[in-house]
């Protein structure tokens, strides 16, 4: 049963084993009666599994399998155990240690993420770039068959005057900010600053990006070439931007440790091996929270640190994947 167990949540896009000591609280009322139940992420000798009150929870088979997220997850586990309440549920997720700063996700009878109206998007959240992690630009072209060759030597020669004449004629290029993560999270960190309905300061702090709060939406990701859609060769540049910020309206008493970072791969599944991306992308001009995509209403940056990178590759059709000819 455990061994079955694991394989379900191996199904999941979400790396449970990134989470032991966190755990979930649903709150609820049955019949007038206030109800707690605590769902809680343990290691054991051969994994991972999920306990309430000591004992092992066993999901239905696949139930996992299209969660996105820790907040996904909470619903499905919520449902198999909640099975009559009276109107709404709050749910948390959160680490043991840190139960008292629990963000609050409220979830309708139905176990439908509750929407937000504008009136509830009264707070100010600021993103900013500039604790060890900045913001990478990126942009890419299509070279075409019959420029590869004059392409190819000017990569060579290392002749960036008819690099740029050529990309800077052609207007069918496309631009990608990103955040990339290389996994060290001591470094890898932004500035979070919050503001009240009123403009002031509720908190300004640090906060790291891990790699396991970086989840994979499929609905809000478009890669630039994927294994159905990629140019053979690709031309891209590779910027380093300062002081890179993001600003949204969130909801009064917003949370950071509610936050949810998406994947922004440039390229899908691995198919492109570059020095420049990181092992996870992911960046700050658009997150999850409580279920619910925002996406910044301002961002920008203080230009670019210099030192430009262009590479150039070619799909081989062989590999799937794309190999570097050069870069300069």
């Amino acid at each position: 049963m455990k061994t079955e167990y694991r394989d379900e949540l191996n199904d999941c896009e979400v790396q449970f084993e990134y989470y032991t000591g966190y755990k979930y609280i649903f709150k609820y009322t049955l019949k007038g009666e206030e109800k707690r139940i605590v769902v809680n992420i343990v290691e054991n000798d051969n994994g991972v599994d999920l306990e309430l009150n000591g004992e092992i929870i066993y999901l239905p088979e696949n139930s996992l399998r299209d969660c996105n997220d820790v907040d996904d997850c909470g619903i499905v586990i919520g449902k198999h155990l909640i099975k009559d309440h009276d109107d709404e549920i709050q749910m948390s997720f959160v680490h043991s240690r840190l139960e008292s700063f629990a963000p609050i996700i409220t979830l309708t009878k139905d176990w439908e993420y509750k929407s937000y109206n504008e009136e509830d998007l009264s707070w100010t959240l600021n993103l900013y770039a500039n604790r060890g992690l900045c913001v990478s630009e990126y942009e890419f072209w299509e070279v075409l068959e019959e420029d590869i060759e004059k392409v190819k030597e000017w990569i060579s020669k290392k002749n960036r005057d008819e690099l740029y004449e050529y990309m800077f004629d052609d207007c069918s290029s496309e631009i990608r900010d990103s955040i990339d993560l290389f996994g060290d999270a001591s470094n890898e960190q932004i500035t979070v600053e919050v503001l009240d309905d009123k403009d002031e300061e509720v908190g300004c702090i640090p906060f790291p990006i891990l790699e396991e709060n970086v989840y994979n939406y499929p609905s809000y990701n478009r890669p630039v070439a994927d294994i159905n859609k990629h140019p053979k060769y690709l031309l891209f540049t590779c910027d380093y931007m300062k002081r890179g910020y993001a600003t949204y309206k969130v909801p009064k008493d917003f949370n950071i440790l509610g936050l949810r970072f998406i994947s922004n791969n440039l390229i899908d599944n691995n198919l492109i091996l570059c020095n420049s991306f990181g092992d996870t992308v992911t960046g700050i001009w658009r997150f999850r929270y409580c279920g619910h995509l925002f996406e910044c209403d301002d961002f920008g940056d203080g230009g670019n640190y210099g030192g430009q990178t262009i590479y150039l590759y070619e799909w081989d059709d062989t590999k799937k994947r794309y190999e570097e000819i050069g870069h300069v």
